[in-house]
Order: structure tokens, then sequence, then C-alpha cells
């Protein structure tokens, strides 16, 4: 059943003609390897209950490109789903790890919809020869859905808090040095909400908008503040220039924000201006899209910049092949709160800075020729300025934290997926990517990994009983010190998960991860924690 929450659900690919699939929440990508957080769930309170999985309180690997990735191979599952936005779910794990999501959704009115998150978990961090230390997360998460004849209009309000300690220094090390508990502290919190009103006509020679305000405040423990003001209007019109069984639309994308960031010593202030149109062609056995982004910016400095975008599919064999190539670029603003995401034990106030990917060239071939068996060959060439890579802050040695430096680079990626499924019974997915970095000033891309590979099996027993397993393989990573230059080990990662459907509404959920017990650094001096258990039951109602 979908409600079981350890079951990671796998679709496969589907052609052009947009059927419904539901998407597993771990698909590795062909770019960085990154350690999000001592987690042992990243939950995602406004998703299906399908959607959350459990990783291993080490480490849960989130594999991302620098601008939009190659799309990816996804296991095809002939499982019907069933979705249920109203649950419980309750689990413990060792080192005193509680689990605890809930998630409601209900009518108000006829065309009135609330929507109801609630989440934590948190962890003992206790490693061999480390500062002991802890993780907690909270979120909860509302929203208010008002459905008029012809649009929607939504009300989201999320709240996120996050407690750590750093632990990647060992205090043996520094005998002289008295480390108080609370100096190694950081508090992370996010509020966000979003206002947004959609259209949904259909039919050609439609005009249809999605028009969203957005705020954003982060703040740490270290009095640093981001703040951010979003405005943003898209509008799209479909028409009918050629056959009907044909579909061409244009589309326009504007998008204004304030943005201010403030710590104890300085502040940032910016204004920032993105203007996108694009056009839009398809057909039985094509797509092409071109589009211009066009990004203004106002912060430390003034910039005006231009990225074009073309992409297209081409689809044969009744859409069993597909060819596909792309070129673009991007410009983006590292701000202090995504890097927190992707790196919790950054230095406290790391600056932000812009990165600007110049050019992005992507192709690659997709195919379900074979009965039961999908693959995809994809490659990917872009040239970034101004990339941020993690290294420790040599100014915080007894803590380890970490912080970035950064460099002009070029880098050519390869991608090789193949998928397998018999039924609703066996599913199988491998991927693997190789990633290739050319430095304009640094020695080595600090702590990207030149291949990374995966493994993912399911097997469903029958009504009651499920099985899946993960298999992460990262190759080895380069971290700068003191004297010379550290090598980080290949790391392996294997998970199990087994869920037993007791009826309808309860379930119960086992998962061994890291069962190994191999204790392998993504950052350098932040080894993840051995084997880790858990247990847990989830009621649907």
């Amino acid at each position: 059943m979908a409600s079981f929450l350890f079951w990671p659900v796998l679709a496969i690919g589907q052609g052009h003609n947009e059927r419904v699939t539901i998407v597993g929440a771990y698909q590795p990508s062909l770019k960085d390897v990154q350690k999000i957080a001592v987690n042992p769930g990243e939950t995602n309170l406004q998703g299906e209950i399908g959607e959350q999985t459990y990783s291993n309180l080490g480490i849960r690997y989130q594999t991302q490109a620098s601008t939009s990735p190659i799309a990816y191979t996804q296991v095809r599952d002939d499982e019907k789903k069933e979705i249920n936005r109203n649950f419980v779910d309750a689990a413990i794990g060792s080192n005193l790890s509680p689990v605890f999501n809930f998630r409601h959704r209900s009518r108000l009115t006829d065309k009135t919809l609330l929507d109801l998150g609630l989440g934590h978990w948190s962890t003992w961090v206790n490693i061999k020869d480390r500062a002991p230390s802890d993780r907690m997360h909270n979120q909860l998460h509302t929203g208010i859905q008002y459905d008029f004849s012809n649009q929607i209009w939504q009300n989201d309000l999320t709240y996120n808090h996050d407690f750590l300690h750093y632990y990647g220094f060992k205090p043996s090390d520094f005998p002289d040095v008295r480390v108080k508990a609370d100096s190694l502290l950081q508090t992370y919190q996010r509020l966000g909400f979003t206002s947004r009103l959609k259209s949904n006509q259909t039919g050609k020679e439609v005009l249809n908008h999605d028009i969203a305000f957005r705020y954003r405040h982060f703040a740490d423990d270290f009095r640093n503040i981001e703040q951010s003001i979003t405005l943003s209007a898209g509008l799209k019109k479909d028409y009918a220039w050629f056959a009907s069984n044909s579909r061409q639309f244009v589309g326009l994308n504007a998008a204004a924000s304030l943005f201010s960031a403030d710590d104890s010593l300085a502040g940032w202030r910016g204004f920032y201006a993105r203007l996108e149109p694009s056009i839009h062609f398809s057909g039985s056995f094509f797509e092409l899209t071109a589009a211009l982004k066009g990004h203004l910016g106002d912060d430390t400095t003034t910039f005006f910049s231009l990225h074009p975008q073309l992409h297209g599919k081409l689809f044969v064999f009744d859409d069993r092949l597909q060819l596909y190539a792309g070129f673009g670029g991007d410009k983006i603003l590292n701000t202090l709160e995504q890097n927190t995401l992707e790196t919790p034990y950054l230095k406290p106030g790391a600056a932000r800075w812009w990165t600007n990917t110049t050019h992005d060239f992507k192709a690659g071939i997709r195919t379900s020729l074979i009965p039961n068996l999908d693959f995809h060959i994809g490659i990917q060439a872009q040239k970034v300025l101004n990339g941020g890579f993690i290294i420790n802050d040599s100014l915080s040695i007894f803590k380890h934290q970490l912080t970035f430096v950064h460099d002009d680079f070029s880098e050519f990626g390869f991608i090789a997926e193949a998928g397998y499924h018999q039924g609703d019974k066996i599913n199988a997915l491998f991927q693997f990517g190789f990633d290739q970095y050319k430095m304009e000033k640094l020695l080595k891309p600090w702590h990207k990994p030149s291949w990374h590979s995966t493994l993912d099996l399911s097997y469903r027993h029958d009504e009651r009983w499920r099985f899946n397993s993960q298999l992460f393989l990262i190759g080895k990573r380069y971290a700068p010190t003191a004297a010379s230059i550290r090598v980080l080990p290949t790391a392996f990662d294997l998970n199990l998960n087994a869920t037993y459907q007791l009826n309808p509404i309860v379930g119960f959920y086992a998962k061994a991860a890291n069962i190994l017990n191999n204790r392998y650094e993504i950052w350098d001096q932040y080894p993840v924690q051995g084997t880790q258990l858990f247990v847990g039951a989830t009621l649907k109602f």
C-alpha cells in the first residue's frame, strides 16, 4: 500500500503525452553529491505520504545539477497508487531518535481546502573520538486553498526550526582548549509564506496566468538574518497554428525580488529582476522549446545577463526511443539559507555569492524498446563562473566548521541508467554518474567525487509485505588541509527496509541504515554514524 512511508514509489519515465506518474523521493542526478543533514527522514509535509523516505542517520545523499538536470530514467511500476493525505506516522530509532509526522487535509466548504502538517525528528550524534552532538528538526505547515470557477488561490505558511552542535573535531587534539557546548550550538529558523493565484482553463487560444507573492525569513543562532520578498507572474497562451495533433504555446515569466541580509557587522541589500519569454512547439514525434533568460541585479554591483535556452526532443518507435539535446545557462544567488540546507555545519555568516553558468549543454538517449527494461545514457558539458566548493574554515580549526571557496571551472558529466520492472512485484534502478572537472585556480574540485553510483531494488511479496534496499557508492574526494591534500576514501552505504500492512489503516515498518557500519566522510572531519535501526507505525484516517 502507498501508505507506507518506507516504500519508495518509483515510476518509469513516460512519453511526451504526459501520462500521470508518481516519482520516488530519492533520485540521484548528474552533479554534486551533498550531505543534507544527520537526518532520519527528510520530511515534505506538503507532499504525498508516499514521498517521504527515511535515510541513514549519518547522511542523506542528494545530487543536483547547477542548473536543470538531465531527464532521468524512473523505474516503471504498473501498480495502481493510492494517495492518502491524512495520516500519523511515528517511529523510534537507535540513539534515542524519535520521528513523528502528522498530515491532515479536509474541506472546510465545497470550495475551500485546509492543509495541516507537523513534523519532528531528533537524534544524538555520538561518534567515537568526536565531540558529542545532537540534531533536532521541527516543521509546521498550514495551507488554505480556495477554488474559483477557473482558477485556484493557494496560501501556504511553513516554519522550520533546526538545532545542532558542530562535532567535526577531536577534543583529544586540543587538550589545552576548553570548549563550551554553547559555543558549538547552531540553530536555523526558516519562515516562508506564499500566496499564489493560478488559472486552470483548458482548450486552445486560452490565456492562463500564475501570479505569486513569496516572503522568506531566515535566522541562525549568531544573528545572521536573511529576508526576501518576491513577486512573480507567468503567462501562457496556447495556439493551434498547425495540425490538430500538435501543440504550440507562448509563455512569459517575470519576477522582481528585494533581498536583505544582516549580521552583527555588516549588511547586504539587493534588488533583482528576471524576464523569460519562451515559445514551445510539439507534435506527434517532437518537442522544441526556445527561451531567453534575462537577469538584472543591483547589490554590491550592478549587473545584467542574458542566457539563451534551446531544448528539443525527438520521439520514434511509438515513443519508445527518445533523443534529446539542449543548451542553456543561468545566473543564481547562493544565499546563506540555501547553503545551510546543503551544508548544515557551515560557518556562521558565510558569504553569499553569485554563480554564472554561461554554457550548459545536455544530450542523450532514452529507450524502452526491450520489454521490462529501460535505458538512459546522457552527457552534460558546462562552463561555470564563480562556483562554490566546500572546505574547512581555517579560522575555526577546533570546531571544524565548513565554508566555501570559489573558482571558475569547466565540467563534463556522463550518466548511465538502467531500469527493470516485473509488473508490481519487482522494480530495480541502477545509476552511474561520472564527472570531470577542469579548475582555473583550485588544485582540486574540493569534496566533489569523480563518480557515484546507486542501486535501488524493491520487491512486493503480497498485499501485506514489501521490501526495499538501497546501495550508494561515492568515489574518492579531496579536501585541503594546512599541510597537504587529504583523500576521503570511497563511501559505501547499504540500507534495508521492510514494511507490513496489517490492514488498510494500520501499517508497520523497520529500517536498517548503513548496515555495514561504514563510518565514511562526506566532508572532511565529519564522519557519519554507523548502523542505525528504526521501527515505526503508520495510521491512516
